[in-house]
């Protein structure tokens, strides 16, 4: 039986690319760098999954509780998954030495209604 999340599980079902012309955004997507019940999710797998044939032109970029600072007020904590993210795509750019290929819109619960201090960011 396939571990989940191994690459043998994930190929259990292939989507058949129904329209490969129209335009999509994907409404949410996560990065994580910790190994977790589900494994690692990176940009490399993001591009794997959104380059497979249908036309995914953006997707935002959505928490997932995940890579949190460990220091600081408690309410600030969770700002260390959107400066995760935002090295990451500081990277990506980097390295592909050109455009804005990572660019994403920060949905953020603690900004959104927990208690976040500053105005939510809408870029």
């Amino acid at each position: 039986m396939a571990t989940p999340s191994s690459d043998e599980w994930l190929a259990l079902v292939q989507e058949e690319i129904i329209d490969p012309d129209r335009p999509i955004v994907d409404p949410h997507h996560h990065l994580w760098e910790t190994t977790s019940m589900w494994g690692r999710y990176v940009l490399e797998d993001l591009w794997n999954d959104t380059e497979s044939g249908h036309n995914v032109e953006k997707t935002v970029f959505i928490d997932c509780r995940s890579n949190y600072r460990t220091d600081g007020p408690e309410h600030l904590r969770p700002i260390g998954e959107t400066e995760f993210v935002a090295a990451v795509c500081r990277g990506e750019r980097e390295g592909r030495g050109e455009g804005d290929h990572c660019s994403n819109r920060f949905a953020r619960e603690h900004a959104l209604g927990r208690g976040c201090r500053g105005s939510p960011s809408s870029t």
